[in-house]
């Protein structure tokens, strides 16, 4: 399939045309042109199947039993191939027009001088002019600069742009910056929760750890006054432990009441544990007395 504008590309002849594709005045005759890749290379092989495939092409289309064409899918073998080579002369003596043709360029010569006329000849090589963008001839940029350049306007779209791109920018900065300022109140609201629940459960640790201390005081005092009484008679002593059970019991439930209840004032709650405590001392104190009066009729026992 020939090119559309007989434009094609040139692989193997010269570096000053590889890869740089050529508008050819004349068509190439179809067998110089890959039918797989669409390049020209130096040398083309003729399938049996009528398709034409560069040296690079060819090597693709190997099989383990020979070489298949990729386009129809046909088999072929080695000995029905046709090698053909195409000259350099040939081909660089055919016309082409000037890689500038799309910029007002007209001339027309033979492939081998089209890099000459380019990079030395041509007047046709354009550029972008830095103020207004336009595309102008580098012969012309003089006159587009005095005459046509619009250039004045394009600081000014230019400084709208930039205030609007500020302005956007602005807004996002403005968005990340309330919504971190939220997440961070939420984080400390939490951290203040947690943190006065941490001291109401310390707050009340420290309340048990004091009950406990003032119940372990008159429980001390209890082992120590039965020890003294460990010669009293059976009868004193059943009497006597029913009672201290019954009043450690009843201390147990104040303290229970107490905490389940919840209360606020923890220094009334003390206040009533320490009355308490006061009353055991002076039941205490009276079964002494009672000791130190019974001992004597005891010991004569």
């Amino acid at each position: 399939m020939v090119p559309a504008n007989q434009q094609y590309t040139l692989v193997g002849f010269t570096e000053d045309l590889d890869w740089n594709p050529l508008q050819f005045v004349n068509a190439l005759p179809k067998n110089r042109l890959c039918s797989l890749c669409g390049l020209v290379r130096k040398t083309t092989a003729l399938l049996p199947c009528g398709h034409v495939a560069c040296s690079s092409c060819y090597e693709q289309c190997k099989v383990a039993d020979g070489h298949v064409c990729p386009i129809d899918g046909q088999n072929c073998l080695e000995e029905d191939v046709e090698w053909r080579d195409f000259p350099a002369e040939n081909l660089l003596n055919r016309e082409v027009k000037c890689w500038n043709q799309q910029h007002g360029c007209t001339l027309v010569m033979a492939a081998s001088e089209v890099h000459k006329h380019f990079h030395r000849e041509c007047e046709y090589h354009i550029t972008i002019c830095p103020r207004c963008s336009a595309t102008v001839l580098c012969r012309d940029m003089g006159e587009h600069a005095r005459a046509s350049c619009n250039g004045h306007a394009a600081p000014q779209e230019m400084e709208c742009e930039e205030k609007l791109g500020h302005a956007a920018v602005a807004e996002i900065i403005e968005g990340v910056r309330k919504a971190v300022q939220e997440q961070a109140h939420e984080i400390k609201e939490h951290l203040e929760r947690a943190c006065g629940e941490n001291g109401t459960l310390i707050s009340r640790l420290s309340e048990v750890s004091q009950s406990v201390d003032s119940l372990m005081e008159p429980a001390t005092r209890k082992v120590k006054l039965l020890q003294k009484c460990v010669g009293m008679s059976s009868s004193i002593e059943e009497n006597h432990a029913p009672m201290n059970r019954l009043q450690t019991l009843r201390l147990f439930i104040l303290y229970v009441i107490h905490l389940s209840g919840h209360r606020n004032n923890s220094r009334q709650a003390r206040q009533e544990i320490h009355q308490e405590n006061c009353q055991e001392h002076t039941r205490e104190t009276t079964l002494e007395k009672y000791l130190q009066v019974t001992q004597p009729t005891r010991q004569s026992c």
